[in-house]
């Protein structure tokens, strides 16, 4: 497989809620789910909180004291250490993550978007068509934003749906997703 973008990285933390503010006067903090098991924010014994700014970027464990679940989907967590409302304002934007060991299995041939982003797109004679960039949740299926890497035909990026029809073989430990090009993408 050729070096791409996140070519067979596995990070190391996942993503499974963001901070959106603090609830209440008492340092708890509201966090919307980011995962497809959000009653797992529940089950959570702690967490890494990851905190991204301008100037400086930290991580810190956690334990979860408590979590609530609100009636709009998102949760209240009460962390140890968390003392009061300007230290939880202090984490808004923030990861809630989880070793990547702890993340549950999807059934077979289900993925989650770490493993997807970063993929090499090859089409059915083996020719790459770039890098898996991003994934859109639509409606129907969700859809692929391919980019190319310079060394492709396309020029622009190509939005591949996630079809059995479409998309053949995805293999995140190869670092491959083949595809059959649908009609009017040669032109391009």
């Amino acid at each position: 497989m050729a070096e791409g973008p996140a070519s067979g990285r596995r990070p190391d933390y996942v993503t499974v809620g963001l901070v959106l503010g603090p609830s209440g006067t008492g340092g708890r903090v509201r966090v919307r789910p980011m995962t497809d098991f959000p009653e797992r924010l529940s089950e959570l014994g702690r967490v890494r909180i990851s905190v991204s700014g301008s100037v400086t970027a930290r991580s810190e464990w956690r334990r979860v004291l408590a979590a609530e679940r609100q009636g709009d989907g998102t949760y209240v967590l009460t962390l140890d250490g968390v003392a009061g409302r300007v230290e939880a304002l202090g984490m808004v934007g923030a990861r809630v993550e989880i070793p990547l060991s702890e993340v549950r299995a999807l059934p077979e041939g289900s993925y989650y978007r770490f493993e997807l982003i970063g993929l090499e797109v090859r089409d059915e004679e083996g020719r790459s068509l770039g890098w898996v960039h991003d994934v859109i949740e639509t409606g129907a299926n969700d859809v692929f934003v391919v980019r190319p890497d310079g060394a492709t035909r396309f020029a622009d990026e190509l939005l591949v749906p996630a079809l059995k029809q479409v998309v053949l073989r995805v293999d995140p430990d190869e670092g491959v997703m083949v595809v059959r090009l649908l009609p009017g993408w040669d032109d391009k």
